[in-house]
C-alpha cells in the first residue's frame, strides 16, 4: 500500500508520455512543485480526459511511489478566459516558466502557492497583464530571497532624498547609489520613481499594486533592470528565460 496525498494545485506544464499517458508539472499547496504521472490520460473513457488544462486550479489525490501517480482530480476552477486573451495567456506562460526555473522540485516556500493562485486568478479576469506579471515577479523574487527593498545609497548609506530624480545602478558591485556618490563610473541611470514602484510592489497587497498607475513602458524596463542587477543570488537562470529576454522589447498588441 503506497501513501496517498491530497492537496490543491495549479497545473503549470504538461507533456505527452508513451501513447496515452501524461506528465504534468503541478505547484501544490502542501508540497510545492511536483511532477506527476497520469496514466491513460488520453483515453476517451478515462475519468481524467479533458480535465488537464494549463493553469487550472485542481484538487488532486496522489499516490507516492518512486514517482507521483495521480489517482483522482477534481477541477476547482478553469481559467478558460485565457482563450480569448492571447496576451494574458503569454503572461500566464511567463509566470509558469519563471516558477519552473527558480523553484526546485519538492521545495515549498511559504506563501508562494497563494501568490501563484492570486496572480493567475487576477490575470484571468483583468487586462493589465504586464502589471500583473511584474507584480508577481517582484513579489516572488522577494519571497524567495533573491531581491530586497532599496531605500538608501549603498555607498554613503544615506536615504535617497525626495528631491532625487534619478538613482544609479553599479552592475559590477550589484549596488544602487545616489547621485552624490555616482561619480563618473559607467553606471545605469534610472528614475527614482521606478525604484519607488519596485519597493511598493514588494510591500503592498496585490490589488493595491494593481491600482498603481504606470503610464509608460520605460518604468517596466527599469523594473526589469533592477530585478536583474540588484539581487543577493545569481539570477543567471532568469536571464536565460526566453520570456524575460523578450520582455525588455515588449510592445502591447494594440500599440
Amino acid at each position: 500500500m503506497y501513501p496517498q496525498i491530497h492537496t490543491e494545485g495549479i497545473i503549470l506544464k504538461k507533456r505527452a508520455y508513451l501513447e496515452k499517458d501524461l506528465w504534468i508539472e503541478v505547484y501544490t499547496q502542501s508540497y510545492g512543485r511536483i511532477c506527476c504521472l497520469i496514466k491513460n490520460a488520453k483515453d476517451l473513457k478515462n475519468n481524467f480526459h479533458g480535465k488537464i488544462e494549463l493553469f487550472s486550479l485542481i484538487d488532486l489525490l496522489i499516490e507516492k511511489r518512486e514517482k507521483y501517480i495521480i489517482k483522482n482530480i477534481c477541477v476547482k476552477k478553469y481559467f478558460s478566459c485565457f482563450d480569448n486573451n492571447i496576451e494574458n495567456l503569454a503572461f500566464a506562460g511567463g509566470i509558469a516558466e519563471t516558477t519552473l526555473n527558480i523553484i526546485p522540485e519538492n521545495y515549498n516556500p511559504k506563501n508562494y502557492f497563494e501568490l501563484l493562485k492570486t496572480s493567475i486568478g487576477i490575470l484571468s479576469i483583468n487586462n493589465k497583464g504586464l502589471a500583473i506579471f511584474f507584480i508577481f515577479q517582484i513579489k516572488a523574487l522577494f519571497l524567495l530571497g533573491y531581491i530586497n527593498t532599496h531605500t538608501q545609497c549603498q555607498i554613503c548609506n544615506n536615504n535617497f532624498l525626495e528631491s532625487d530624480l534619478f538613482v544609479y545602478i553599479d552592475q559590477q558591485e550589484n549596488s544602487i547609489n545616489c547621485v552624490r556618490c555616482s561619480g563618473n563610473h559607467n553606471l545605469i541611470k534610472i528614475k527614482k520613481h521606478s525604484l519607488n514602484v519596485f519597493n511598493y510592489f514588494i510591500f503592498f497587497p496585490f490589488n493595491d499594486c494593481l491600482n498603481l498607475i504606470i503610464s509608460d513602458l520605460k518604468t517596466y524596463q527599469e523594473l526589469l533592470i533592477i530585478m536583474q542587477n540588484l539581487n543577493h543570488l545569481s539570477l543567471a537562470k532568469l536571464k536565460s528565460i526566453k520570456f524575460w529576454k523578450d520582455l525588455y522589447n515588449y510592445q502591447p498588441l494594440d500599440s
